[in-house]
């Protein structure tokens, strides 16, 4: 005869906690979705504290309608790229909740973007978000996931100047003759600047060893750039 056996209850913090299965999709702070492996699927919910210019990104023969985001909450902040129908249809301040956004890696950063079964909601209040300020501080990670560690060593050191416009992601310059002048040249958006007008950025392979003896290889940001008081001109450290 079988036992009736009462159902095991797991506590709401283990469950929290708990890894997720791939491409199964997850709702929660942004400093930790943005620390999801990439790939990852997310439900992003904060307020729009920049919109980038409206554009078109080359995508298999197709210029598809492309724009940035940076949406924050109260664990911090991360850039949103948004497609097709929904690009210009999200403004400056709104408090939003968009679904199916995938984590992305690019050069290093994670970024989020929507896929083609995302789904914007605009959130009329929010008693954490209402309190959210406008200011934009890139270069200020969340610290809620950050690791105290050692830097073991640094290699493959690329230091270039970059495109400066958002949809861009730091692309690579490169130098160009036109007129009788050299210019900074990026094949993505096809702008030509002169140098003193690029940004700059730098790209490295970091061995770091946390306080748990864990060793990763990072690929450095502006962001780790100036965590490390790296310093460039003209494209050089």
């Amino acid at each position: 005869m079988l036992e009736w056996q009462k159902p095991l209850e797991i506590p709401s913090e283990i469950k929290a906690s708990a890894p997720k299965l791939h491409g199964q999709e997850t709702e929660g702070p942004i400093s930790h979705i943005l620390a999801s492996p990439a790939k990852s699927i997310a439900t992003v919910k904060g307020k729009v504290i920049s919109v980038s210019p409206a554009t078109t990104k080359r995508v298999q023969d197709n210029d598809v309608p492309f724009q940035e985001l940076v949406v924050k909450d109260s664990s911090g902040q991360g850039t949103l790229a948004i497609w097709e129908d929904m690009v210009t249809t999200i403004n400056h301040g709104e408090l939003v909740k968009i679904t199916k956004c995938r984590v992305r890696l690019f050069n290093g950063e994670k970024k989020l973007s929507t896929t083609r079964q995302s789904n914007c909601e605009r959130i009329s209040h929010d008693d954490e978000l209402d309190d959210i300020s406008d200011d934009e501080h890139r270069d200020d990670p969340p610290t809620g996931n950050m690791k105290n560690g050692v830097i073991l060593a640094v290699s493959d050191m690329d230091p270039y100047l970059a495109c400066n416009k958002p949809g861009c992601n730091n692309t690579k310059l490169l130098t160009v003759l036109e007129d009788e002048k050299y210019l900074m040249h990026c094949k993505n958006c096809n702008a030509k600047v002169a140098a003193s007008n690029a940004g700059h950025y730098v790209r490295a392979s970091i061995m770091v060893e946390f306080e748990d003896s864990q060793k990763n290889w990072l690929s450095s940001s502006p962001r780790l750039s100036s965590c490390l008081n790296l310093k460039i001109k003209n494209g050089m450290k």
